[in-house]
């Protein structure tokens, strides 16, 4: 869970500002793509003539109790970017149990639109939380070949054409709980002293708004955790014990089909013998399909999350699909009609869209089409931070889910197959989903079929369209 950004207390409010429109209007300089270049050709950081102004600004913004979480995020980004004349700012905020870093509002300068952002796995890049935790304001002229961020450079630097950048990590007392990332597009720029204080000030006003947030919720988020196991944690603890118990099942079943398959293939047997040999398999085929899902579910799911488009990645894995779910349930598959990149990695997105298809395919016995579509929605609802996601839809007609089952869908061992199904599928599929920053919508109606709408941030950077990424 990450603080106050989640669909908590404080949940965010509106989506794309727009003009900026939240609580006063956007301040600064009309949009350009940077700052002013030297006799050299790199760039260096504007005039700050009105840093003291900004200040005071981000001060007020800050403090303005009136205005949500995010909405004081988005004042501040915008605020910073137009100081320092930098295409991209966002702040990133680490999870409680710091695995992950989520990018919870990203400020485009040049569109003035404001959204949220991939979420990163801590584990994966060392050496950058490393340098962040040892610095107040960490810049870098020449990010692509920066040691300190040079994790970064072929999976995030790169695809969004990001040059330099000004970090400067938020910090809870003495705790680092996020960074407010100064991302520069165009020609590499320096950051002198002014600038490098400047984005130390932002940081501190986003740290001063999350203190504030929690002195006003601490105690009702104490209560919270005091209540339950984080589910994260109990994940964790299931799923290492189901492998255990998977694993032993399986050395099991595997003596038990091998004696039957001898039998079901001797000549000088009764029939009767051969049949129940048969059905031996039939069953035991059955119990390791389940202990598959056991396994898979006990794997951690760390991948290698990157840059991709959903639509492409989808088309090339569309053949393979729809062999697994046969001929009698064809898979119609719409595109998304605008640039659809995600952060995410493609065996997990393989695995949730599998999960999913078969999930509608047993919801049709007797056959049917199945639907899938990608889109770019903006949502506000409360379900994950407002802005602008990638969604994937599966559509089926089949049987449908009562209204009073869909809250437990998602539950560890729930299921409503009548023929006794695992209950890990969708477990896995919104375990994937969220480690990858996303959250799922469901839709049903018994008699008229389902619809699962799986949301992922979406990623948007001017030289995306560039590159191609696709499924390598």
């Amino acid at each position: 869970m990450f603080r106050g950004v989640e669909a908590s207390p404080f949940a965010p409010e509106g989506g794309s500002s727009g003009s900026g429109d939240l609580g006063g209007s956007s301040s600064g300089p009309p949009p350009s793509a940077g700052g002013r270049t030297d006799s050299s050709g790199a760039e260096t950081s504007p005039p700050l003539r009105a840093t003291e102004a900004a200040r005071l600004a981000l001060s007020r913004v800050a403090d303005d109790t009136s205005l949500s979480l995010l909405q004081v995020f988005q004042r501040i980004c915008e605020i910073a970017a137009d100081t320092l004349e930098v295409e991209r700012v966002s702040v990133w905020l680490i999870s409680e149990d710091r695995q992950q870093f989520r990018c919870v509002n990203l400020f485009e300068r040049s569109q003035r639109e404001h959204s949220v952002g991939p979420c990163l796995q801590v584990a994966d890049f060392p050496i950058y939380f490393s340098a962040i935790r040892e610095r107040r304001a960490l810049p870098c002229e020449l990010v692509q070949s920066d040691p300190r961020t040079i994790e970064l450079r072929d999976q995030y630097l790169v695809p969004l054409g990001i040059t330099s950048m000004l970090d400067a990590p938020i910090f809870l007392g003495d705790e680092v709980i996020g960074v407010v990332c100064h991302e520069h597009v165009g020609p590499p720029r320096e950051w002198p002293t002014e600038a490098r204080d400047f984005a130390m000030s932002v940081a501190d006003a986003a740290g001063f708004r999350l203190k504030l947030a929690e002195g006003l919720l601490g105690q009702a988020v104490a209560r919270n955790h005091a209540e339950a196991l984080p589910e994260g944690d109990r994940y964790s603890l299931v799923g290492r014990l189901a492998a255990g118990v998977a694993h032993d099942f399986r050395n099991l079943l595997t003596v038990i089909l091998g004696n039957a398959s001898l039998i079901a293939r001797r000549s000088d047997v009764p029939a009767e013998v051969i049949q129940r040999a048969e059905q031996i398999l039939e069953v035991g085929e059955r119990g390791a399909q389940l202990i598959r899902h056991l396994l898979e579910f006990g794997r951690e799911p760390a991948g290698q999350p990157r840059l991709i488009s959903l639509s492409q990645t989808l088309q090339h894995f569309l053949p393979l699909l729809q062999t697994g779910v046969g001929k009698v349930y064809p898979i119609e598959f719409r595109p998304a009609a605008a640039q659809d990149w995600v952060w995410v990695d493609p065996g997990h997105l393989e695995r949730v869209v599998m999960n999913l298809v078969l999930n509608a395919r047993e919801a049709m016995p007797k056959g049917g089409t199945i639907e899938m579509r990608v889109s770019i929605e903006h949502t506000s609802d409360g379900l994950g931070p407002a802005g602008y996601y990638v969604c994937l839809e599966v559509r089926d007609r089949g049987v449908g889910i009562p209204a009073e089952q869909l809250p437990q869908i998602f539950e560890l061992g729930f299921t409503t197959k009548s023929n006794g199904g695992s209950g890990l599928g969708l477990a896995i599929v919104r375990r994937l989903v969220e480690r990858a920053g996303g959250f799922i919508r469901v839709d049903s109606r018994p008699g008229e079929g389902s619809t699962f709408r799986v949301y992922w941030p979406r990623v948007t950077g001017h030289d995306l369209g560039k590159s191609n990424p696709g499924p390598k």
